[in-house]
This record gives C-alpha cells, sequence and structure tokens, in this order.
C-alpha cells in the first residue's frame, strides 16, 4: 500500500474497534504515540530483540525441544502470534500516527514511503538508542505543544502545518531506526496491523 492507502486502512480499523467512539484531543493522541517509544525503550532495556513472537506454553512447537527460550522463532507457525520487540513497538508509534492522520483527513500528495528513509550517518542505533527515544518524544510533543499567550490564556497549537511536519518527522525517525535495526519497516507495520485486526473491539475493554 502507499500512504494514503495505509492512513485510509489503519484509520477505518481504529474506528471499527471504537478507538474513536469519542473525539480525541491531540494531547492525548501525542501521549499515546510516546507511550509506544516508551514500550521500545522497555524492550530495549530488558534485551529483547528487535522482532519476535513471546512463546505459548500451550504450543508445542515453542517448547524447542526442551530448550528454554523466552522467544518462539518460527517463521512459518499457523498460530495467530501477537509480533513484539523494539521495531514493532516503534511501528506502533508509526501507526498511531497514521490513524490520526485518518482522523484528520491529513494525507500526502508526493510522499512515498521511501521518503521517510532518513540519512542514518555513521550512527550506532543501539549504542544511542536513548537518544532515539528522546529524539521521538520530542517530536511527538512538539506536535501537541501548549504555549501560553501575553494575556495569560493557554492555547493549544492548532496549526495544522506544524503538527504534521512534527508527526512527520517522528515517523521518519521511527521509520529509519527499525530499517538499522535490521528490519523491513513496511513488513512489520503490515504484520502489526494484521494482528489489530484479530483483536477484540477497544482490545477487549481498554480506555484509551
Amino acid at each position: 500500500m502507499n500512504l494514503n492507502e495505509s492512513i485510509k486502512e489503519i484509520y477505518g480499523l481504529a474506528v471499527s474497534k471504537g478507538w474513536w467512539d469519542e473525539p480525541r484531543s491531540i494531547g492525548e493522541v501525542c501521549a499515546l504515540i510516546c507511550s509506544e517509544w516508551a514500550e521500545a525503550l522497555e524492550e530495549y532495556r530488558s534485551g529483547k530483540p528487535a522482532h519476535y513472537y513471546d512463546k505459548k506454553p500451550e504450543c508445542d512447537e515453542c517448547m524447542y525441544d526442551g530448550e528454554d527460550k523466552p522467544e518462539c522463532e518460527m517463521s512459518d507457525c499457523p498460530e495467530n502470534r501477537k509480533p513484539e520487540g523494539i521495531a514493532v513497538e516503534l511501528a506502533d508509534g508509526i501507526i498511531r500516527i497514521l490513524d490520526y492522520y485518518g482522523y484528520r483527513k491529513w494525507g500526502f500528495d508526493c510522499i512515498t514511503w521511501e521518503d521517510l528513509e532518513r540519512d542514518p550517518g555513521d550512527e550506532d542505533v543501539m549504542k544511542e538508542f536513548g537518544d532515539t527515544i528522546a529524539n521521538l518524544n520530542y517530536a511527538t510533543a512538539q506536535a501537541s505543544r501548549v504555549y501560553r499567550m501575553k494575556n495569560g490564556e493557554v492555547h493549544t497549537n492548532e496549526d495544522e502545518s506544524k503538527q504534521k511536519m512534527w508527526l512527520f518527522s517522528a515517523m521518519s525517525i521511527a521509520y529509519t531506526t527499525i530499517q538499522q535495526l535490521g528490519c523491513d519497516p513496511l513488513k512489520i507495520i503490515e504484520e502489526k496491523h494484521s494482528f489489530n485486526k484479530s483483536r477484540p473491539y477497544k482490545h477487549g475493554g481498554k480506555r484509551l
């Protein structure tokens, strides 16, 4: 899918799962996006791989002939497994951003998935992963920043062009980081989106 098709698909699924039954503020949306960056950081801190599947105790295939491993690595497993890992959490952040793009009816005229890729330079993403998460949080926060006017009233930045720019920047950082982790961003995003289709309404009763 191109970016506009992905926006339509992801937003449509979010609506069907009840996530837009009530209006959401840009602040709430950005807080949820930042929660995905935080989960990516926790996976990193726990020493987890970029992409893996949790072992299922009831699955004989996950037992690895008695080996004690925390992740399932079967590439052809028939189970509908939930993908996990640093790259998956970053992909979740991208999915949330595209969902918000759909809600705001934003799209792209000439931008493609490839345009999200940044020049990584000589950075070691795992060595500087904390900085990457800080940059993701900064870009996301800027999309919802609140400033105080001279008359003392508090206003949220509703400038659409600035919101789009900062969210696109966060999405670009996450996309490039997934690549640097050795994963295909589109495959990770498509896999997680496909898994989300199987989840219950509001994922079983979550409030946000």
